[in-house]
């Protein structure tokens, strides 16, 4: 009996939940919140949305809820009754009015802003950074894909965060979701170029904040 005891002991000592890499104790265990990414989009970013449905159903199945989708603006359900993102899980905040948009953005409480979009000249020749000085002025980064105008204004991992191809979309949000320092760097930095590149001061920004809170 004392025996199967000491067996049992050791083989918990051994036990991959209960060691490190080179077979340290891992003491305390920190349990992170999920990484919330927000998506904001309308009935025009269809085509970019259902592009990457594949990547969104493989973000729900690779993270479970160590990873939360929220599309703001847009459900993918139009007036036919379909539903172009049927399969893929995410939470949905219905659209506002501009009066509301700034305090329901920031009401997301998303760690990350995505940007889907087709490597197309559509998007090349119509996007606008918008998005970025939305995000910017309360210190969320971007995650988009290497195109312009985004690529013009975003140094990956500095202030914003940068992937050549919608495959390297899930390894990049694998490694994000370990460095959420990182994230908030990223966004203190993005929230600091707003201010320094676009006519922004910490004045008016936080006045944007008093507004919206």
């Amino acid at each position: 009996m004392a025996e199967q005891n000491q067996q049992a002991t050791e083989a918990q000592e051994a036990s991959p939940q209960n060691q490190t890499n080179n077979g340290q104790p891992l003491g305390n265990v920190v349990h992170l919140d999920p990484l919330r990414i927000g998506i904001i989009c309308n009935e025009t970013n269809r085509e970019d949305l259902v592009y990457y449905k594949k990547e969104f159903i493989s973000i729900n199945k690779l993270f479970g809820n160590r990873l939360e989708l929220v599309f703001f603006g847009y459900n993918g359900a139009d007036g036919d009754d379909d539903n172009w993102l049927e399969g893929v899980n995410f939470e949905y905040v219905k659209p506002v009015s501009i009066i509301h948009y700034f305090k329901q953005l920031k009401a997301l409480n998303v760690d990350l802003i995505f940007i889907p979009l087709i490597r197309n000249d559509y998007n090349i020749t119509s996007e606008n950074y918008n998005k970025y000085l939305e995000a910017g002025c309360f210190g969320i980064p971007i995650l988009t894909i290497r195109i312009y105008p985004y690529h013009r204004i975003i140094t990956d991992k500095f202030n914003g965060f940068l992937y050549d191809e919608k495959e390297g979309l899930l390894p990049y949000l694998e490694h994000l979701n370990t460095q959420r320092a990182l994230i908030q760097q990223v966004g203190q930095n993005a929230q600091d170029d707003v201010k320094r590149q676009f006519d922004y001061t910490r004045e008016n920004i936080q006045v944007l904040s008093d507004l919206f809170q």
